[in-house]
């Protein structure tokens, strides 16, 4: 009898090994609407499942931070700066790659061909405080040209930068409130759209102005301990990411539809069928490149937005960057 229950016992133990073996944890990932979303269409378009159970969340921007901060996220796309702040120590979370290299634009209703012709005028600005409003900031300081963000400074010699809400853009300039914005894809092109009768124009683009090659506004990351556990999951992740802005440019008119079903229930797309086109996804900068082979490009990027605001901008140590190595 002893032997009997001595052989269920181990039979019973090799059963929970299987089915432990046979079961997966969901693999979630998180990405902003817009542009970040769209470095991952390709992923989206087919579900990709890399062999695993994963889920795929596209969130609105403003609560991306909260999936890493609660540990949600094993994968996902943030602003550079957000990166750096959150995940700066590499503990938790490890930077993968660049996702997005800048969408944002001026738009205005005066001609102008040079940004020193911006003095004495008000520019109304999204995200003051993050990415946008601060690569505004170096780039006025680059080319020493004054500004404020208090209106009782304005002046002739300066430039006043108004924090303005995206959705009022084209209702400031209808009023004639505004005669300048800093504004992002799509909500450029769909701004144009609606103020052509308002001689409302593409001015600068932002990041021609920043450098030549862009500017790191989005990092994947991953979860350091997620890198250890799932080597072949990452290097295959990490193909399609490097692939998808091929597929991209080949099947603009997929890209709207691979995004829609990962959005949360009640939330308005970014990117619809009525603001979105191929040259809309070409003004959006997605690509891909491996954070530790771009290091220099990050970092510097981080100081410039540190030297507008040092609160802005986390510190970032060596644990922080994926040192990633393509397998054969």
């Amino acid at each position: 009898m002893k032997k009997f229950f001595s052989l269920l016992l181990t039979l019973l133990c090799f059963s929970f090994c299987f089915v432990g073996c046979g079961q997966t944890n969901t693999i979630n990932v998180y990405m902003p609407d817009g542009a970040p979303a769209l470095a991952m269409a390709e992923i989206l378009n087919t579900n990709e499942q890399f062999n695993n159970k994963v889920d795929y969340n596209v969130v609105p921007a403003n609560e991306i931070s909260n999936y890493i901060l609660q540990e949600t996220a094993d994968i996902a796309i943030l602003p550079s700066n957000v990166a750096s702040k959150i995940c700066g120590s590499g503990k938790k979370y490890q930077a993968v790659g660049i996702c997005t290299f800048g969408n944002l634009y001026l738009i205005g209703n005066k001609q102008i061909t040079s940004l020193s012709e911006l003095k004495g005028e008000t520019i109304g600005c999204i995200q003051v405080q993050n990415v946008p409003g601060l690569t505004l900031q170096h780039i006025l300081q680059k080319n020493n040209i004054s500004y404020t963000l208090n209106y009782n400074e304005q002046s002739e010699n300066n430039v006043y930068i108004k924090g303005i809400e995206g959705t009022d853009v084209v209702a400031l300039f209808k009023a004639n409130s505004l005669n300048f914005a800093l504004v992002a894809e799509p909500l450029c092109t769909t701004a144009l759209n609606r103020l052509n009768a308002n001689n409302v124009e593409k001015l600068f683009d932002i990041q021609e102005l920043y450098g030549t090659n862009g500017y790191p506004q989005s990092l994947l990351v991953m979860k350091k301990s997620f890198i250890q556990n799932n080597p072949t999951f990452v290097q295959n992740f990490i193909t399609k990411m490097q692939n998808n802005k091929t597929w991209t440019n080949s099947n603009a008119d997929k890209c709207v539809n691979a995004i829609q079903p990962y959005l949360k229930q009640g939330q308005t797309a970014s990117f619809t069928a009525n603001n979105f086109n191929a040259q809309v996804l070409q003004n959006c900068n997605i690509g891909f490149m491996l954070a530790c082979e771009n290091k220099t490009f990050i970092t510097d990027y981080l100081t410039n937005l540190s030297s507008i605001n040092a609160n802005s901008v986390g510190n970032i140590n060596s644990e922080f960057w994926f040192e990633y190595e393509q397998q054969n």
